[in-house]
């Protein structure tokens, strides 16, 4: 199969004379981000509308809880202090309310005795919306762009069947 350079979304390497070119997407359509501190979660644009947000305006509960919903199923290890520290740049941050949030979090559990799922793209949350560019214009999923928890992508495959 060829590639033609000119395709948006495949990179050509060349290295000692041989092509080797990088899909940046994988199945699913979406373009992947590694996520190693919580400022990559920027390049999506849903989540770079949040931090605008946030730095204008008070913060509601919803924004707060779902923000930190999304960091704790990441499939890395984040902490009460790495959230902190994040949320310390914004013009509400009161460390106790954060505190106390981010706990809440942590122990929150579905009446199945589950976690509650990350905000996902196919949410029809009227408060995600405001922050979404919508399905056709973004090239990223929430759940299929990041490496997140493997609980959560098992969950999702208990929908399925």
């Amino acid at each position: 199969m060829s590639h033609d350079d000119s395709e948006p979304h495949v990179e050509k390497e060349t290295t000692d004379g041989d092509n080797e070119y990088i899909l940046q997407y994988t199945k699913y359509g979406a373009k992947q981000i590694n996520v190693n501190s919580i400022k990559d979660l920027l390049e999506f644009p849903c989540f770079q509308s949040l931090h605008e947000t946030l730095q204008k305006s008070k913060v509601t509960r919803w924004e707060l809880y779902s923000f930190v919903r999304y960091l704790l199923s990441l499939d890395m290890e984040v902490s009460n202090e790495d959230i902190h520290d994040w949320f310390q740049q914004y013009p509400w941050y009161d460390r106790a309310t954060t505190e106390y949030q981010v706990n809440y979090e942590r122990q929150q559990q579905m009446a199945d005795g589950k976690d509650p799922m990350p905000i996902g793209c196919n949410n029809e949350n009227r408060n995600w919306a405001g922050h979404c560019i919508g399905r056709e214009n973004c090239e990223y999923s929430l759940y299929h762009s990041v490496e997140l928890d493997q609980k959560i992508y098992d969950r999702l495959d208990s929908y399925s069947h």
